[in-house]
């Protein structure tokens, strides 16, 4: 039991950021197209009684991926010297650009929201956050471009529908009639 409570112990050791740093993310549009450029808002901001210091800040997007010979879709910014936040308020803000890949890496299910995460390291430890992305797999479905000619479609169908059914009542009062007109003729046997 002891070497079981040493082991617990020993997995727990990993620092972690006090709960009083919070970061905050967001991107600019509710949706993005393959091979759009969008920005991603970061806001680290130290509500805790001490300051702190941020090293680094990494960016994973969810086309991250080995491609031929290097990673692609994440983005470490290092900040040397380390900026140090103000206890009760210190803000770190920072926006970053990317652009959405045009090939099957950022696709997503139906055109699904994704994420994409937020690492940071301070003097004190470290914490992640996530922030969501949503991609469509498909031009907008509500376009509305080339209204007009979807405008003549179903205008010339209706005409023709409209047309169809005069032709049908036509033929069928034609019909109708024709038959009522016959004289009925009876042969003697």
């Amino acid at each position: 039991m002891l070497l079981m409570f040493l082991f617990s112990l020993s997995t727990g050791v990993k620092a972690q950021v006090p709960a009083t740093v919070n970061i905050y993310t967001w991107v600019d549009k509710p949706q993005y197209q393959l091979g759009e450029t969008g920005t991603l808002y970061i806001t680290i901001r130290n509500d805790g009684e001490d300051s702190v210091e941020i090293r680094n800040v990494s960016i994973e997007y969810p086309w991250f991926a080995y491609v031929k010979d290097h990673w692609e879709g994440n983005e470490t910014i290092t900040l040397t010297p380390a900026v140090a936040l103000a206890s009760k308020g210190g803000v770190w803000n920072r926006e970053v650009s990317f652009t959405v890949p045009t090939d099957g890496r950022a696709t997503t299910a139906f055109g699904g929201a994704t994420q994409i995460t937020i690492t940071f390291a301070m003097d004190t430890g470290y914490s992640y956050k996530t922030a969501y992305i949503s991609i469509a797999s498909t031009p907008y479905p509500m376009s509305i471009q080339n209204i007009d000619e979807l405008v003549n479609i179903l205008t010339i169908q209706s005409t023709l529908l409209f047309i169809g059914l005069i032709v049908v009542a036509i033929a069928a009062f034609l019909a109708t009639r024709r038959s009522s007109g016959i004289a009925k003729v009876e042969t003697a046997a």
